[in-house]
């Protein structure tokens, strides 16, 4: 069993070059793109999935109340993970404002609006591939904690 395509590569050498749909185990069974080519191969790729989140309360506080996250009123397809931050304030690495023990902004590698840490983290470490792992980009209700290759957040004023 690979945890990613890297290991596919270091444990059997014959599969360099052959780019291809390949199972791996990061945390479930998947079938994954793996780049086996480019600077030695092990490179895995993105599953190319959208999905959406929409809020109809979405208010972040002022400065003296740490920026406090008020959120609710979820609507989409990629499952509320973040309806568990309302009213946690926002927590960096030198503005230590979760319910933690510890750091939860240190520990998970960004800041955001951490309560017992977290189960979506947007502002996570960026992974170039499709890993699995808390301290990524992450979103707990569609991927558990698989690596997002990209998130976007907008905010619009309410007529």
């Amino acid at each position: 069993m690979y945890k990613d395509c890297s290991d596919i590569v270091k444990r059997d050498p014959s599969k360099k070059g052959q780019d291809g749909v390949y199972v791996i185990y990061a945390d479930i069974r998947r079938e994954v793109y793996c780049d086996m080519t480019t600077d030695g191969g092990g490179w895995t790729s993105y599953d190319g999935e959208q999905v959406y989140a929409v809020y109809t309360t979405f208010y972040i506080g002022d400065e003296d109340n740490k920026y406090t996250l008020t959120v609710s009123g979820y609507n989409g397809t990629a499952g509320d993970s973040l309806a568990s931050h309302n009213g946690y304030k926002f927590s960096t690495k030198d503005q230590d404002n979760d319910r933690y023990d510890g750091n939860c902004a240190t520990k998970w590698h960004g800041a955001w609006w951490y309560g017992w840490c977290y189960s979506s983290n947007l502002n996570g470490e960026y992974a170039q591939s499709a890993l699995s792992g808390w301290k990524y980009v992450t979103w707990e209700h569609w991927k558990y904690d698989g690596a997002l290759k990209k998130t976007v957040m907008m905010i619009r004023y309410k007529n």
